[in-house]
Formats: C-alpha cells, sequence, structure tokens
C-alpha cells in the first residue's frame, strides 16, 4: 500500500485535511478596532438653585434699597452674580454612570468570552494535532512495513538453529522413550498434563507425582535428544515459521491501512465539532465587540465637566 497509488491517495487525502484557522480574538486585537461614531448624548437639564437665590436676592435689594442703600446695593451685587450662571445648566454625571456600567459589563462578559474560545481552539487544536500525529506514525509504519518483515525474517534465519532444534526435539515423543522408572501411570500423568516430547521437558517442569528424581531422568533424556541432533544451515525456515510470519504481517498491514483510510474522516469529523462548538462564540464575540466599541465611543464622547 504505501508504494501504491491507494497509499499515497489516501495520506494525500489526509494532508489535505487542514486544521481550523484560529479565530484570533483578543483584547489586545480588539483595543485596535476602529471606534465607530458615537450615539448622540442628551444631558439632564439642572435648575441651578442660585439663579433662584439670585432673584430673590434682587427682589428683596429693590424692596430695600430705599431705606438701607448700602444692604440693598450688596444684594443688588450678589444677585446678580448669582443670575450669571443662568437658569439651568447640562448634568452629564447620569448618562456618563450609565454608559460607564454597560461598558464594563460588556468589557468583562467580552474578556469571559475570548477565554472559553480560546480554551475551546486550544483543546481543537491538541485533538487535531494528536490525530494527525498518529496517523503519520501509522503511515510512516506502512512505508517501512517490509523493511520491518525482513528484519525479522533475518531474525528468523538466524534463530534457525534454535527452530530445527525445537522441531526435532518436538518429534521426540515420551511415549515411545525408554526412561526408568516412567511406567504407564507416571507416563498417563505427563501426557495428561501436556507433557508430550522432549520439547515439553525443562528444569521447571511442575507435574504432580514427579519429583526431583523423576525430573533429572527427564531431563537427561531430553539432553541425550539434543546430542542426537544434527544442524542443517542449508535448511530453509520451516514452513510453519514462514506462514505465522506472512499471516502476522498481512494482519498488520490490514490493520494499518483500515486505520490510515479512516484518517481523513477522522479529521473532517473533529474540525467539523470544533465549528460547531466555535461558531456560536464566535457569533457572540462578534457581537459583544461591535457593543463593546460603541460604548466606548460613546463614553468618550461625553463632554468633562
Amino acid at each position: 500500500m504505501p508504494h501504491g497509488p491507494v497509499g499515497v491517495q489516501v495520506w494525500d487525502a489526509i494532508i489535505h485535511v487542514t486544521a481550523l484557522t484560529p479565530t484570533g480574538f483578543s483584547m489586545a486585537r480588539v483595543a485596535q478596532v476602529p471606534l465607530p461614531a458615537p450615539n448622540p448624548t442628551a444631558p439632564e437639564t439642572i435648575q441651578r438653585v442660585e439663579f433662584k437665590v439670585g432673584i430673590a436676592l434682587l427682589a428683596f435689594a429693590i424692596f430695600i434699597v430705599f431705606a438701607v442703600p448700602m444692604l440693598g446695593l450688596i444684594c443688588g451685587l450678589v444677585g446678580a452674580g448669582l443670575l450669571y450662571g443662568g437658569k439651568s445648566y447640562d448634568d452629564y454625571s447620569r448618562v456618563r454612570r450609565e454608559r460607564n456600567d454597560g461598558y464594563n459589563r460588556t468589557e468583562k462578559e467580552l474578556e469571559q468570552r475570548i477565554q472559553e474560545i480560546e480554551k475551546l481552539e486550544t483543546q481543537y487544536r491538541a485533538a487535531f494535532n494528536s490525530t494527525r500525529d498518529a496517523l503519520q506514525k501509522v503511515y510512516d509504519r506502512l512505508l517501512h512495513l517490509d523493511r520491518e518483515r525482513k528484519a525479522e525474517l533475518q531474525s528468523l534465519e538466524t534463530r534457525k538453529r534454535q527452530i530445527q532444534l525445537d522441531a526435532f526435539l518436538d518429534t521426540q515423543l515420551l511415549k515411545n522413550a525408554r526412561i526408568t522408572g516412567v511406567g504407564p501411570a507416571k507416563l498417563g500423568t505427563l501426557l495428561a498434563y501436556g507433557v508430550e516430547s522432549a520439547l515439553d521437558i525443562t528444569n521447571r517442569l511442575a507435574v504432580p507425582g514427579i519429583g526431583p528424581v523423576f525430573l533429572s531422568r527427564l531431563v537427561d533424556w531430553r539432553r541425550n535428544c539434543e546430542s542426537r541432533f544434527r544442524f542443517n544451515p542449508n535448511q530453509a525456515v520451516p514452513a510453519a515459521e514462514m506462514h505465522a510470519l506472512n499471516v502476522k504481517y498481512a494482519n498488520i498491514r490490514k490493520t494499518l491501512e483500515i486505520e490510515l483510510q479512516a484518517g481523513p474522516a477522522k479529521l473532517t469529523q473533529i474540525n467539523s465539532r470544533a465549528a460547531a462548538q466555535r461558531e456560536p462564540l464566535h457569533q457572540k464575540i462578534t457581537g459583544l465587540i461591535k457593543s463593546y466599541t460603541q460604548l466606548k465611543s460613546d463614553l468618550q464622547a461625553i463632554p468633562k465637566d
């Protein structure tokens, strides 16, 4: 597969599933957004208490000026001074407070939403990259699977003597052996526990009724069998070993191919799930940025006291 058109096409499909582009939201970038035109600012008209006091003082001055000229003159001057500021004045404190509260609330929510989308995108990138890396390892192993099989085959060649010895010992059946003290009863016990040939006999053999003395005789018989073995370096690796090797790597190849072929759909699914989770947040943040910049512009447009 890795060298054929199928493998190339599948891997090409995998690398063409690109990661989602980050939204890039941050308060630093929000600060760079141009402010829109401010909404009109309607102040609250406040009646001046001083004006009313000034009217009263002027009236009092007119009333008293002929009786007490100096007092009348002083009251007249003070009253005129109080009238100088006008009848009322524009007060922006309420609208400034309301806009400042709205601005602070919007800024706090905007920061929270940006943190949410950053967390979501971090988790998404981790999932996408880990899946992509795992698929890369699958593809790399497919590329070198023949080399891996050849290395194991070479290992079989290196172990050929042991393989031939094991095969020879497996033909040396216990039922055909003549071992002192091992009669039908003990033979039946050994066979019942799966000890059928010289290959099955080891120093760690544990079978009821077979103590150290009989185990020693069994081990000696195995060694005698080993002494009669003749290694043939020209003999091929046994067919059963080759078959097992071929089946093993055929199964590995099939498993890797199935996993690789599922790769594009797996990455696309990760993208689709992340995009669906991100879209509502994206829209919410976009709306908050619009409100935030408008509130900022409106707040800055309020005249200074």
